[in-house]
């Protein structure tokens, strides 16, 4: 596995977080800094009240002094003029933003001439009243003009606020989904690998898994592991299943020794008397002999070559295999343990059955088990093994093995599949039979079910799917059957 740089889940995980953290900070200062903002127009616009407030008193003031004549108006009045031109001079460049520099002009030589004509009458007592009011009233207008303008700027920046306050985090939020969604992605799709390899792990399937990911995390290390352990449980697989063969041939070697001492017996009375009587025998009869040795010959050479070909390690060949030649092939190997122990062998396998993906050597350690398991449970009594195939409805292959044997009771059909559980007596059976049967049918793609009932037998169904592509087979519609 290429792996140009490495980069944790747990520092992905860090990295969302951070992601996350600044989300929240970003959002958090975009918040304060318009409420700051908010804030300061909202102090403008008292400013900007009190400026009105001053030219209303100064106003005031002023009609109090057309009405009466008095020193302390006249200071009062000239006391909230100071003030006014002193707010102005604050808010100055507020003011001609919200106005222009040309009005700003005439409103402060209006407030000047103002300004000039009280103190004129603070000399020499003369006032003229129309010009007092006329600059009066432009300070006045002026004043409200400056306040309902920053009215109707607070009132649109808090129209903008409040659409700030719902866009800015949606749009944000969306941008935040989508990193986010960019980011867990991967961390995701490694989990998914992490699940794949504990349901391999639970359904007893050690396919080594395939990583194309260009970074290296935690899951790059535990695939590397997962791929090694599978390795390693492929090759002692292999080994137990060669062992286990090597156990089954145990187990039918006296029906083998059985069938090798008949020929073999036949060869030694044969060469015997063509020994004793060569002679007297005419040539014909002499090679009538010699024929009958070679047959016998053969026959005990195919019985070790069966017995070789079961027996011999080789690598795993998946191929489309016919249903009948698998059964046929296994059914040779325990041909004499059945008439030894008087069990009546029968199918019925239709010849246009679709073939299945198979490696016919685990496919015939499968059936042999199934086929021994039998044998010995009917050991005393005898009785008949009937293997009866047919295809399903959703694309499987169904196999059923069916004896007539002592039966599995209830309580154990849920362990039988189990290493090392078994229902032999201690010293009789390791437990891996069954195990390794099912394990061969997970690895084909099938699956294997079973019934049973004391004292009246045992059914396993093997179901093994057919390839997705074109039935290849006979095209007859008959069955053949076979029976010992």
């Amino acid at each position: 596995m290429n792996s140009i740089f490495q980069f944790s889940i747990k520092k992905q995980i860090i990295f969302l977080n951070i992601m996350i953290l600044s989300f929240f900070v970003i959002i958090f200062g975009v918040f304060y800094w318009e409420i700051v903002s908010f804030e300061k127009r909202l102090e403008t616009i008292e400013f900007f009240n009190r400026i009105l407030h001053n030219s209303l008193e100064i106003r005031r003031y002023e009609k109090d002094i057309f009405l009466r004549v008095g020193e302390k108006n006249l200071d009062k009045l000239m006391e909230y003029l100071s003030r006014l031109k002193k707010g102005i001079e604050i808010k100055r460049n507020d003011i001609i933003q919200l106005t222009n520099e040309e009005e700003f002009i005439d409103f402060l030589n209006s407030l000047n001439r103002y300004e000039h004509i009280f103190t004129n009458y603070k000399k020499n007592g003369h006032l003229n009243q129309t010009l007092v009011r006329k600059h009066g009233k432009r300070i006045i207008e002026f004043c409200n003009k400056i306040l309902n303008r920053t009215r109707v700027k607070i009132h649109k920046e808090l129209k903008y606020i409040l659409w700030s306050f719902m866009l800015i985090p949606t749009i944000l939020g969306l941008i935040m989904a989508f990193l986010i969604q960019f980011q867990t992605k991967p961390i995701i799709e490694r989990l998914k690998i992490l699940e794949k390899a504990t349901k391999d792990l639970l359904e007893d399937r050690f396919e080594p898994i395939k990583d194309d990911s260009r970074i290296r995390d935690e899951v790059s290390d535990l695939i590397l592991a997962f791929n090694k352990m599978a390795q390693e449980l492929d090759t002692r697989y292999e080994e137990v299943l060669q062992a286990k063969k090597l156990a089954a041939i145990g187990t039918f070697s006296s029906g083998i020794a059985h069938e090798l001492n008949n020929p073999l017996n036949n060869i030694s009375l044969s060469a015997d008397y063509l020994y004793e009587e060569y002679e007297e025998l005419s040539p014909e009869e002499a090679r009538e002999i010699i024929k009958d040795i070679m047959q016998q010959a053969e026959r005990a050479s195919k019985i070790v070559k069966n017995l070789l070909d079961f027996s011999r390690e080789k690598e795993s060949l998946i191929k489309e295999l016919r249903i009948r030649d698998i059964i046929d092939n296994t059914e040779k190997l325990i041909d004499n343990e059945l008439k030894i122990n008087q069990i009546y062998f029968g199918t019925d396998i239709p010849d246009n059955l679709p073939p299945v993906l198979g490696d016919m050597d685990k496919l015939q350690q499968v059936f042999l088990n199934l086929f021994l398991n039998s044998i010995q449970s009917m050991k005393e009594s005898g009785g008949i093994i009937y293997v009866d195939a047919r295809e399903e409805p959703k694309g499987y292959i169904r196999i059923d093995v069916t004896d007539s044997g002592k039966g599995i009771p209830e309580e154990m059909l849920d362990k039988i599949f189990d290493p090392f559980f078994t229902t032999k007596k201690v010293g009789e059976g390791t437990g891996l039979g069954l195990s390794i049967v099912y394990g061969i049918i997970k690895k084909h793609g099938g699956h294997i079910e079973v019934k049973s009932k004391v004292g009246e037998g045992t059914t396993f169904s093997i179901f093994l799917p057919v390839p997705k592509k074109e039935n290849s087979g006979a095209n007859k519609d008959e069955s053949g059957n076979n029976r010992r």
